[in-house]
Protein backbone atom coordinates (compact mmCIF):
# COMPACT_ATOMS: atom_id res chain seq x y z
CA UNK A 1 0.00 0.00 0.00
CA UNK A 2 3.05 2.52 0.67
CA UNK A 3 4.12 2.57 -2.57
CA UNK A 4 0.94 2.82 -4.70
CA UNK A 5 -0.66 5.74 -6.59
CA UNK A 6 -3.73 7.54 -4.33
CA UNK A 7 -5.87 7.23 -7.15
CA UNK A 8 -6.05 3.58 -7.00
CA UNK A 9 -7.62 3.71 -3.54
CA UNK A 10 -11.38 3.59 -2.46
CA UNK A 11 -13.45 6.48 -1.43
CA UNK A 12 -12.86 5.19 2.01
CA UNK A 13 -9.24 4.26 2.11
CA UNK A 14 -8.69 8.31 0.42
CA UNK A 15 -10.48 9.46 3.57
CA UNK A 16 -8.66 7.31 5.55
CA UNK A 17 -5.26 8.78 4.35
CA UNK A 18 -6.36 12.92 4.45
CA UNK A 19 -6.97 11.83 8.18
CA UNK A 20 -3.62 10.65 8.55
CA UNK A 21 -2.30 13.62 6.66
CA UNK A 22 -4.06 16.02 9.67
CA UNK A 23 -4.05 13.75 12.72
CA UNK A 24 0.02 13.21 12.45
CA UNK A 25 0.51 16.84 12.67
CA UNK A 26 -0.74 17.15 16.17
CA UNK A 27 -2.30 20.64 15.37
CA UNK A 28 -3.73 22.67 18.56
CA UNK A 29 -7.07 23.00 16.25
CA UNK A 30 -8.89 20.98 13.96
CA UNK A 31 -11.80 21.77 11.79
CA UNK A 32 -13.54 18.38 10.29
CA UNK A 33 -15.97 18.95 7.47
CA UNK A 34 -17.94 15.02 7.38
CA UNK A 35 -14.81 13.23 8.28
CA UNK A 36 -16.77 10.01 9.05
CA UNK A 37 -17.82 10.09 5.42
CA UNK A 38 -16.83 6.86 3.25
CA UNK A 39 -14.91 5.51 6.29
CA UNK A 40 -15.88 1.80 7.91
CA UNK A 41 -17.41 1.38 10.91
CA UNK A 42 -14.05 0.00 12.85
CA UNK A 43 -12.37 3.22 11.59
CA UNK A 44 -15.39 5.35 12.82
CA UNK A 45 -14.80 3.81 16.40
CA UNK A 46 -11.27 4.45 16.34
CA UNK A 47 -11.63 7.80 15.49
CA UNK A 48 -14.21 8.96 18.04
CA UNK A 49 -11.75 7.16 20.43
CA UNK A 50 -8.94 9.17 19.34
CA UNK A 51 -10.93 12.26 19.32
CA UNK A 52 -12.12 11.63 23.01
CA UNK A 53 -8.23 11.58 24.17
CA UNK A 54 -7.26 14.50 21.61
CA UNK A 55 -5.57 17.22 23.43
CA UNK A 56 -6.07 19.98 21.07
CA UNK A 57 -9.57 21.55 20.40
CA UNK A 58 -11.92 20.88 17.40
CA UNK A 59 -14.67 21.98 15.55
CA UNK A 60 -16.56 19.08 13.54
CA UNK A 61 -19.74 19.40 10.74
CA UNK A 62 -21.28 16.16 10.85
CA UNK A 63 -24.52 13.82 10.34
CA UNK A 64 -23.08 11.10 12.44
CA UNK A 65 -25.40 11.03 15.67
CA UNK A 66 -23.44 8.80 17.56
CA UNK A 67 -19.77 10.34 16.60
CA UNK A 68 -21.90 13.78 18.14
CA UNK A 69 -23.03 12.38 21.22
CA UNK A 70 -19.53 11.09 22.00
CA UNK A 71 -17.24 13.40 21.50
CA UNK A 72 -18.56 16.49 21.62
CA UNK A 73 -19.68 19.21 24.45
CA UNK A 74 -20.98 21.90 22.48
CA UNK A 75 -23.48 22.34 19.40
CA UNK A 76 -23.82 25.64 17.28
CA UNK A 77 -26.87 24.99 15.14
CA UNK A 78 -27.23 26.97 11.74
CA UNK A 79 -30.71 27.97 10.76
CA UNK A 80 -32.41 30.71 9.04
CA UNK A 81 -29.03 32.79 9.17
CA UNK A 82 -28.71 32.74 12.84
CA UNK A 83 -26.44 30.63 14.82
CA UNK A 84 -27.54 29.31 18.54
CA UNK A 85 -25.12 27.78 20.95
CA UNK A 86 -26.47 24.85 22.81
CA UNK A 87 -24.27 22.84 25.69
CA UNK A 88 -23.67 19.25 25.48
CA UNK A 89 -23.65 16.40 23.10
CA UNK A 90 -25.97 15.86 20.24
CA UNK A 91 -28.96 14.30 22.33
CA UNK A 92 -28.74 16.90 24.94
CA UNK A 93 -28.86 19.48 22.03
CA UNK A 94 -32.19 18.01 20.73
CA UNK A 95 -33.57 18.05 24.32
CA UNK A 96 -33.06 21.66 24.33
CA UNK A 97 -34.49 22.44 21.25
CA UNK A 98 -37.82 21.07 21.79
CA UNK A 99 -37.75 22.88 25.87
CA UNK A 100 -36.35 25.87 24.45
CA UNK A 101 -38.94 25.83 21.04
CA UNK A 102 -42.01 25.39 24.11
CA UNK A 103 -40.72 27.98 26.26
CA UNK A 104 -40.36 30.50 23.35
CA UNK A 105 -44.05 29.88 22.38
CA UNK A 106 -45.34 30.27 25.68
CA UNK A 107 -43.37 33.50 25.65
CA UNK A 108 -44.44 34.75 22.60
CA UNK A 109 -48.24 34.02 22.99
CA UNK A 110 -47.96 36.21 25.57
CA UNK A 111 -46.20 39.13 24.33
CA UNK A 112 -49.01 38.77 20.95
CA UNK A 113 -51.71 39.02 23.72
CA UNK A 114 -49.96 42.17 25.34
CA UNK A 115 -49.74 43.78 22.09
CA UNK A 116 -53.12 42.70 21.24
CA UNK A 117 -54.74 44.48 24.09
CA UNK A 118 -52.04 47.40 23.81
CA UNK A 119 -53.02 48.15 20.53
CA UNK A 120 -56.98 47.83 21.45
CA UNK A 121 -56.38 50.30 24.07
CA UNK A 122 -54.18 52.80 21.68
CA UNK A 123 -57.47 52.42 19.15
CA UNK A 124 -60.64 53.22 21.67
CA UNK A 125 -57.97 56.68 22.91
CA UNK A 126 -56.20 58.32 21.32
CA UNK A 127 -58.98 60.58 20.03
CA UNK A 128 -59.97 61.39 23.14
CA UNK A 129 -58.52 64.23 24.63
CA UNK A 130 -59.09 62.91 28.74
CA UNK A 131 -56.85 59.62 27.46
CA UNK A 132 -55.08 60.64 23.89
CA UNK A 133 -51.85 60.80 26.34
CA UNK A 134 -51.60 57.66 27.85
CA UNK A 135 -52.85 55.93 24.21
CA UNK A 136 -49.31 57.83 23.11
CA UNK A 137 -47.41 56.60 25.83
CA UNK A 138 -48.63 53.18 24.89
CA UNK A 139 -47.72 53.45 21.32
CA UNK A 140 -44.04 54.61 22.72
CA UNK A 141 -44.14 51.53 24.50
CA UNK A 142 -44.79 49.26 21.54
CA UNK A 143 -42.38 51.00 19.24
CA UNK A 144 -39.90 50.34 21.90
CA UNK A 145 -40.84 46.36 22.39
CA UNK A 146 -38.62 44.13 21.35
CA UNK A 147 -40.55 41.41 19.88
CA UNK A 148 -40.08 37.56 19.91
CA UNK A 149 -39.84 36.00 16.60
CA UNK A 150 -40.54 32.22 16.13
CA UNK A 151 -38.47 30.48 14.31
CA UNK A 152 -39.81 29.23 10.53
CA UNK A 153 -40.25 25.47 10.61
CA UNK A 154 -38.34 23.26 8.77
CA UNK A 155 -39.80 21.71 5.98
CA UNK A 156 -40.59 18.03 7.68
CA UNK A 157 -39.57 15.62 4.52
CA UNK A 158 -41.58 12.30 4.71
CA UNK A 159 -40.80 9.47 2.43
CA UNK A 160 -42.72 6.59 2.22
CA UNK A 161 -41.18 3.62 0.10
CA UNK A 162 -43.65 1.75 -2.04
CA UNK A 163 -42.97 -1.41 -4.07
CA UNK A 164 -45.33 -2.14 -6.71
CA UNK A 165 -45.39 -5.86 -6.90
CA UNK A 166 -44.01 -8.57 -4.68
CA UNK A 167 -40.90 -10.72 -5.64
CA UNK A 168 -40.72 -14.30 -4.50
CA UNK A 169 -39.60 -15.74 -1.40
CA UNK A 170 -36.24 -16.64 -2.10
CA UNK A 171 -34.15 -13.19 -3.33
CA UNK A 172 -30.61 -14.20 -4.14
CA UNK A 173 -28.77 -18.13 -3.42
CA UNK A 174 -25.08 -17.81 -3.13
CA UNK A 175 -23.17 -20.98 -3.88
CA UNK A 176 -19.35 -21.37 -3.94
CA UNK A 177 -19.20 -18.09 -4.99
CA UNK A 178 -15.83 -16.03 -5.25
CA UNK A 179 -15.56 -12.74 -5.65
CA UNK A 180 -12.61 -10.31 -6.41
CA UNK A 181 -10.61 -9.22 -9.34
CA UNK A 182 -8.55 -11.25 -11.31
CA UNK A 183 -5.43 -10.65 -9.29
CA UNK A 184 -7.17 -9.91 -5.80
CA UNK A 185 -9.67 -12.24 -4.74
CA UNK A 186 -11.96 -10.66 -1.91
CA UNK A 187 -14.32 -13.00 -0.73
CA UNK A 188 -14.52 -17.21 -1.34
CA UNK A 189 -16.59 -19.69 -1.18
CA UNK A 190 -19.51 -18.29 0.05
CA UNK A 191 -22.91 -19.93 0.98
CA UNK A 192 -25.41 -17.86 1.66
CA UNK A 193 -29.21 -17.17 1.14
CA UNK A 194 -31.51 -13.79 1.25
CA UNK A 195 -35.28 -14.20 0.99
CA UNK A 196 -38.30 -11.60 1.13
CA UNK A 197 -38.44 -8.92 3.77
CA UNK A 198 -35.12 -9.56 4.89
CA UNK A 199 -33.09 -6.27 5.93
CA UNK A 200 -29.48 -7.14 6.20
CA UNK A 201 -26.69 -5.04 7.07
CA UNK A 202 -23.05 -5.61 5.38
CA UNK A 203 -20.45 -4.63 7.84
CA UNK A 204 -16.69 -4.99 7.36
CA UNK A 205 -13.57 -2.96 6.97
CA UNK A 206 -13.01 -0.48 3.52
CA UNK A 207 -11.81 -3.22 1.15
CA UNK A 208 -13.28 -6.38 2.74
CA UNK A 209 -15.32 -6.75 -0.74
CA UNK A 210 -18.89 -4.96 0.21
CA UNK A 211 -19.13 -2.89 -2.63
CA UNK A 212 -18.05 -5.20 -4.71
CA UNK A 213 -20.82 -7.94 -4.33
CA UNK A 214 -23.37 -5.12 -4.39
CA UNK A 215 -22.36 -4.48 -7.56
CA UNK A 216 -22.55 -8.49 -8.19
CA UNK A 217 -25.74 -8.34 -7.23
CA UNK A 218 -27.12 -5.96 -9.06
CA UNK A 219 -25.68 -7.33 -12.27
CA UNK A 220 -22.92 -4.30 -12.69
CA UNK A 221 -19.90 -7.34 -12.35
CA UNK A 222 -19.55 -10.79 -12.59
CA UNK A 223 -18.38 -13.40 -9.89
CA UNK A 224 -15.09 -14.56 -10.46
CA UNK A 225 -16.78 -18.40 -10.32
CA UNK A 226 -19.73 -20.46 -8.51
CA UNK A 227 -22.98 -19.91 -8.86
CA UNK A 228 -25.58 -16.72 -8.10
CA UNK A 229 -29.02 -17.60 -8.38
CA UNK A 230 -31.62 -14.77 -8.79
CA UNK A 231 -35.12 -14.83 -7.80
CA UNK A 232 -38.21 -13.66 -9.82
CA UNK A 233 -40.48 -10.90 -10.04
CA UNK A 234 -37.48 -8.75 -8.74
CA UNK A 235 -37.73 -5.23 -9.35
CA UNK A 236 -33.99 -3.53 -7.66
CA UNK A 237 -33.33 0.12 -6.73
CA UNK A 238 -30.09 0.42 -6.41
CA UNK A 239 -28.30 3.13 -4.35
CA UNK A 240 -24.42 4.33 -6.26
CA UNK A 241 -22.47 5.98 -3.23
CA UNK A 242 -21.20 7.67 -6.25
CA UNK A 243 -24.25 9.27 -7.54
CA UNK A 244 -23.31 7.66 -11.13
CA UNK A 245 -26.76 6.64 -12.14
CA UNK A 246 -27.55 10.86 -12.26
CA UNK A 247 -27.36 12.33 -15.51
CA UNK A 248 -25.56 15.35 -14.28
CA UNK A 249 -26.10 17.44 -17.43
CA UNK A 250 -30.05 18.06 -17.40
CA UNK A 251 -31.67 19.46 -14.66
CA UNK A 252 -33.97 18.36 -11.21
CA UNK A 253 -37.36 18.34 -12.72
CA UNK A 254 -35.70 16.65 -15.76
CA UNK A 255 -35.04 14.20 -13.86
CA UNK A 256 -37.81 13.20 -12.34
CA UNK A 257 -40.26 14.39 -15.50
CA UNK A 258 -38.49 11.89 -17.76
CA UNK A 259 -38.76 8.83 -15.84
CA UNK A 260 -43.35 9.40 -15.76
CA UNK A 261 -43.28 12.38 -19.58
CA UNK A 262 -46.93 11.44 -18.97
CA UNK A 263 -47.53 13.15 -15.89
CA UNK A 264 -48.69 16.71 -15.30
CA UNK A 265 -45.85 19.57 -13.76
CA UNK A 266 -47.71 19.59 -10.68
CA UNK A 267 -46.99 16.08 -10.32
CA UNK A 268 -43.68 16.21 -10.54
CA UNK A 269 -43.14 19.58 -8.67
CA UNK A 270 -45.06 17.36 -5.82
CA UNK A 271 -43.02 14.72 -5.60
CA UNK A 272 -39.78 16.85 -6.01
CA UNK A 273 -40.93 18.17 -2.62
CA UNK A 274 -40.65 15.40 -0.76
CA UNK A 275 -37.33 15.44 -0.93
CA UNK A 276 -36.86 19.21 -0.15
CA UNK A 277 -37.20 20.57 -3.77
CA UNK A 278 -38.47 23.95 -4.21
CA UNK A 279 -39.50 26.26 -7.12
CA UNK A 280 -35.91 27.80 -6.69
CA UNK A 281 -34.00 24.56 -7.35
CA UNK A 282 -35.69 22.43 -9.69
CA UNK A 283 -34.34 24.11 -12.75
CA UNK A 284 -31.05 23.65 -11.52
CA UNK A 285 -28.33 21.34 -13.54
CA UNK A 286 -27.57 17.96 -11.36
CA UNK A 287 -24.01 18.65 -12.18
CA UNK A 288 -23.93 21.92 -10.25
CA UNK A 289 -25.94 20.50 -7.25
CA UNK A 290 -24.45 19.70 -3.66
CA UNK A 291 -23.33 16.12 -2.85
CA UNK A 292 -26.58 16.09 -0.27
CA UNK A 293 -28.66 17.40 -2.95
CA UNK A 294 -27.79 14.63 -5.23
CA UNK A 295 -27.83 12.37 -2.54
CA UNK A 296 -31.86 13.49 -2.40
CA UNK A 297 -32.29 13.55 -5.92
CA UNK A 298 -30.86 9.87 -5.96
CA UNK A 299 -32.90 8.51 -3.53
CA UNK A 300 -36.09 10.78 -5.42
CA UNK A 301 -35.22 8.60 -8.31
CA UNK A 302 -35.11 5.32 -7.70
CA UNK A 303 -37.91 5.43 -4.75
CA UNK A 304 -40.08 6.35 -7.64
CA UNK A 305 -39.64 3.31 -9.34
CA UNK A 306 -41.40 1.36 -6.51
CA UNK A 307 -38.62 -1.40 -5.98
CA UNK A 308 -39.31 -4.63 -4.27
CA UNK A 309 -35.63 -5.01 -3.46
CA UNK A 310 -33.46 -1.85 -2.19
CA UNK A 311 -29.98 -2.11 -2.29
CA UNK A 312 -28.07 0.72 -0.62
CA UNK A 313 -24.28 1.46 -0.80
CA UNK A 314 -23.75 4.19 1.96
CA UNK A 315 -27.00 6.23 1.77
CA UNK A 316 -26.67 8.69 4.36
CA UNK A 317 -23.08 10.13 3.32
CA UNK A 318 -23.53 13.46 2.51
CA UNK A 319 -27.34 13.94 4.02
CA UNK A 320 -28.64 15.92 6.77
CA UNK A 321 -29.86 14.68 9.93
CA UNK A 322 -33.14 15.85 9.37
CA UNK A 323 -33.32 13.57 5.75
CA UNK A 324 -31.73 10.36 7.53
CA UNK A 325 -34.31 10.20 10.16
CA UNK A 326 -36.82 10.49 7.50
CA UNK A 327 -35.09 7.74 5.42
CA UNK A 328 -34.72 5.91 8.43
CA UNK A 329 -38.28 5.84 9.27
CA UNK A 330 -39.06 4.88 5.26
CA UNK A 331 -36.54 1.80 5.35
CA UNK A 332 -38.01 0.89 8.76
CA UNK A 333 -41.43 0.92 7.26
CA UNK A 334 -40.43 -0.73 4.21
CA UNK A 335 -42.14 -4.13 3.38
CA UNK A 336 -39.47 -5.24 0.54
CA UNK A 337 -36.30 -6.08 0.97
CA UNK A 338 -33.39 -4.44 2.04
CA UNK A 339 -29.26 -4.61 1.38
CA UNK A 340 -27.79 -2.02 2.84
CA UNK A 341 -23.76 -0.75 3.66
CA UNK A 342 -23.53 1.91 6.05
CA UNK A 343 -21.39 3.41 8.88
CA UNK A 344 -23.94 5.25 10.80
CA UNK A 345 -24.08 3.15 13.89
CA UNK A 346 -27.58 4.57 15.01
CA UNK A 347 -28.92 4.78 11.20
CA UNK A 348 -28.47 1.09 10.96
CA UNK A 349 -29.49 -0.27 14.74
CA UNK A 350 -32.81 1.41 14.29
CA UNK A 351 -33.36 -0.39 10.47
CA UNK A 352 -32.12 -3.69 11.10
CA UNK A 353 -30.25 -6.31 13.73
CA UNK A 354 -29.33 -8.73 10.57
CA UNK A 355 -25.72 -8.29 9.63
CA UNK A 356 -23.54 -9.84 7.37
CA UNK A 357 -19.73 -9.56 8.87
CA UNK A 358 -16.90 -9.41 5.69
CA UNK A 359 -13.70 -10.81 7.26
CA UNK A 360 -10.56 -13.06 6.46
CA UNK A 361 -12.46 -13.54 3.21
CA UNK A 362 -15.20 -14.81 4.25
CA UNK A 363 -19.01 -13.72 5.24
CA UNK A 364 -20.98 -14.61 8.43
CA UNK A 365 -24.52 -14.21 8.96
CA UNK A 366 -25.14 -12.82 12.63
CA UNK A 367 -27.93 -11.49 14.74
CA UNK A 368 -25.83 -10.43 17.62
CA UNK A 369 -25.55 -7.36 19.04
CA UNK A 370 -24.07 -4.50 17.37
CA UNK A 371 -20.90 -4.08 19.99
CA UNK A 372 -20.66 -8.02 19.35
CA UNK A 373 -20.59 -7.64 15.48
CA UNK A 374 -17.97 -4.44 15.94
CA UNK A 375 -15.91 -6.27 18.53
CA UNK A 376 -15.79 -9.41 15.89
CA UNK A 377 -14.08 -6.77 13.43
CA UNK A 378 -11.52 -5.00 15.32
CA UNK A 379 -8.19 -6.03 13.40
CA UNK A 380 -6.06 -6.44 16.34
CA UNK A 381 -7.94 -8.87 18.41
CA UNK A 382 -5.90 -12.14 17.49
CA UNK A 383 -2.45 -9.66 18.10
CA UNK A 384 -3.55 -8.56 21.10
CA UNK A 385 -4.63 -11.71 22.49
CA UNK A 386 -1.41 -13.34 21.23
CA UNK A 387 0.57 -10.30 23.44
CA UNK A 388 -1.69 -11.44 26.55
CA UNK A 389 -1.28 -15.16 26.49
CA UNK A 390 2.71 -14.00 25.75
CA UNK A 391 2.33 -12.56 29.32
CA UNK A 392 1.22 -15.43 31.09
CA UNK A 393 3.22 -18.29 28.85
CA UNK A 394 6.33 -18.68 32.38
CA UNK A 395 8.63 -19.54 29.20
CA UNK A 396 8.71 -15.89 27.86
CA UNK A 397 9.95 -14.68 31.77
CA UNK A 398 12.96 -16.81 31.39
CA UNK A 399 14.76 -14.08 29.06
CA UNK A 400 18.04 -13.05 28.99
CA UNK A 401 18.74 -10.03 30.33
CA UNK A 402 20.70 -7.89 27.88
CA UNK A 403 24.12 -5.55 28.76
CA UNK A 404 25.30 -2.77 28.49
CA UNK A 405 27.32 -3.37 24.89
CA UNK A 406 23.73 -4.65 23.67
CA UNK A 407 22.22 -1.70 24.43
CA UNK A 408 24.83 0.79 23.06
CA UNK A 409 24.87 -1.03 19.93
CA UNK A 410 21.44 -0.88 19.25
CA UNK A 411 21.68 2.80 20.26
CA UNK A 412 24.49 3.43 17.84
CA UNK A 413 22.28 1.58 14.88
CA UNK A 414 19.71 4.16 15.83
CA UNK A 415 22.22 6.99 15.81
CA UNK A 416 23.19 6.10 12.73
CA UNK A 417 20.51 5.63 10.93
CA UNK A 418 18.81 9.51 11.78
CA UNK A 419 21.52 10.66 10.47
CA UNK A 420 20.87 8.85 6.91
CA UNK A 421 17.61 9.99 7.20
CA UNK A 422 19.02 13.47 8.27
CA UNK A 423 21.10 13.34 4.70
CA UNK A 424 18.86 11.91 2.23
CA UNK A 425 15.95 14.88 3.29
CA UNK A 426 18.88 17.09 2.83
CA UNK A 427 19.71 15.50 -0.04
CA UNK A 428 15.99 15.61 -1.68
CA UNK A 429 15.66 19.43 -0.48
CA UNK A 430 18.66 20.01 -3.02
CA UNK A 431 17.52 17.92 -6.26
CA UNK A 432 14.12 19.68 -5.56
CA UNK A 433 15.60 23.14 -5.92
CA UNK A 434 16.44 22.20 -9.44
CA UNK A 435 12.92 22.65 -10.39
CA UNK A 436 12.67 26.39 -9.93
CA UNK A 437 15.75 26.95 -12.19
CA UNK A 438 14.73 27.46 -15.98
CA UNK A 439 18.33 25.94 -17.16
CA UNK A 440 16.70 22.74 -15.42
CA UNK A 441 14.45 22.03 -18.23
CA UNK A 442 16.49 22.44 -21.29
CA UNK A 443 17.14 18.49 -21.14
CA UNK A 444 13.97 16.23 -20.93
CA UNK A 445 15.93 13.91 -19.55
CA UNK A 446 16.59 16.04 -15.88
CA UNK A 447 12.91 15.80 -14.85
CA UNK A 448 12.50 12.36 -15.21
CA UNK A 449 16.26 11.39 -13.84
CA UNK A 450 15.81 13.94 -10.93
CA UNK A 451 12.49 12.22 -10.00
CA UNK A 452 13.94 8.59 -10.01
CA UNK A 453 16.78 10.47 -7.89
CA UNK A 454 13.50 11.47 -5.13
CA UNK A 455 12.09 8.57 -5.37
CA UNK A 456 14.45 6.12 -4.86
CA UNK A 457 15.92 8.68 -1.83
CA UNK A 458 12.26 8.47 -0.47
CA UNK A 459 11.91 4.92 -0.42
CA UNK A 460 15.42 4.74 1.05
CA UNK A 461 13.92 7.15 3.90
CA UNK A 462 10.80 4.85 4.36
CA UNK A 463 13.08 1.71 4.76
CA UNK A 464 15.24 3.60 7.55
CA UNK A 465 12.36 5.14 9.75
CA UNK A 466 10.82 1.54 9.73
CA UNK A 467 14.33 -0.02 10.76
CA UNK A 468 14.61 2.61 13.03
CA UNK A 469 11.44 2.21 14.82
CA UNK A 470 11.58 -1.93 15.13
CA UNK A 471 15.15 -1.17 16.61
CA UNK A 472 13.85 2.13 19.30
CA UNK A 473 11.18 -0.47 20.44
CA UNK A 474 13.68 -3.33 20.78
CA UNK A 475 15.48 -0.61 22.90
CA UNK A 476 12.62 -0.01 25.49
CA UNK A 477 12.06 -3.50 25.54
CA UNK A 478 15.40 -4.72 26.42
CA UNK A 479 15.65 -1.68 29.20
CA UNK A 480 12.45 -2.45 30.56
CA UNK A 481 13.70 -6.21 30.64
CA UNK A 482 16.81 -4.56 32.18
Amino acid sequence: DFFRPINDFSGGEKTRIRLIRILLNKYDFVLFDEPTNHLDLVTVDWFITYLKNYEGGYLIVSHDRYLLDQTVNKIYELRNGKVELYSGNYTGYEMQVIEREKVLEKQYNQQQKLIKETEDFIAKNIVRDSTANRAKSRIKMLNKLDRIELQPKSHEIKIKIEKASRSGNDIYRLRGLNVGFADNVLLENLHLDIHYRDKICFVGANGSGKTTLLKILNDDLKPLSGELWTGYSLSVGYYDQLHVDLNEDITVLETIWNMVPGETFGYVMTYLARFGFYTDSIEQRVGSLSGGEKSRLLLAQLIHEKPNLLILDEPTNHLDISMIKSLEQALKDYDGTLIIVSHDRYFLQAITDHYWVFKDKDIKASQESFDVVLDSLRPYQKENKRKSDDKINPKTSRVKKPNAYQLNQKLQEIDSLTAKITDNEATIYQLQQKFSDPAFYTKQDNISMTNKEIAALQKEIFDSKNRRDILENEYLNMIEEE
